[in-house]
């Protein structure tokens, strides 16, 4: 569908062009409603036992790429957003209540998700690790010596391993961690309005989807 999409607009963008000749086409021979929609193939959520599994491993784990992962789990951002976030990244709002500043995933995502201990115990290992030899970028939470492209390709790296150790055979992308963190929201009994908010989401279709 996406491939029969591109092949229309471009057919649209050469009757453009012949337009401009001296004896144009018929206008109107294509038409928006022509081009086929977008079709989404989002990768499923994580079972609740692979998805239980994988926490148990990264919980036991204290590097940078096993905390960021769980941090991305429990928290429902993007992998972008996990290796942007800011060393302040976690507010405290008094007694035992946090909230998460997740920066621009993408345009207008930016967002204060509410966490729990499981949250503040994991950043505050990240604040203690980014300080250790050769050191974090002052802007980051995450430490990027090679730069934030390696840093990703670090992370997917190290959940296909995971995978592999804990039994899952199937391939495992980081954005399956963003869906598994709403469909166990939608379990507690999180409302659809809510999660949107949580994933940043600005049109509830995508929420949906």
């Amino acid at each position: 569908s996406n491939t029969r999409g591109k092949h229309v607009l471009q057919l649209r963008t050469l009757l453009d062009l012949l337009g401009d000749l001296p004896h144009p086409p018929m206008a109107g021979l294509l038409r928006s409603q022509d081009v086929p929609p977008r079709r989404y193939c989002l990768p499923r959520p994580l079972t609740p036992e692979d998805d239980a599994r994988l926490q148990q491993h990264w919980a036991e784990a204290t590097d940078v790429l096993h905390s960021a992962l769980r941090l991305q789990r429990l928290t429902g951002m993007r992998i972008g957003e996990c290796v942007d976030l800011a060393p302040d990244c976690l507010r405290h709002l008094g007694d035992n209540h946090w909230s998460l500043h997740v920066p621009h995933g993408k345009p207008r995502s930016e967002r204060w998700v509410p966490v729990d201990d499981q949250v503040r115990v994991v950043i505050e290992r990240l604040t203690f690790l980014r300080t250790l030899p050769p050191g974090a970028d002052p802007q980051f939470l995450l430490p990027r010596p090679k730069g934030r492209t390696a840093l990703l390709a670090s992370l997917r790296e190290t959940l296909h391993h995971d995978a592999e150790q804990v039994g899952l055979h199937a391939q495992i992308v980081p954005h399956q961690l963003r869906h598994t963190y709403a469909t166990t929201m939608l379990r507690a009994g999180v409302s659809l309005p809510a999660l949107m908010k949580l994933l940043g989401h600005h049109n509830a279709n995508m929420t949906l989807l």
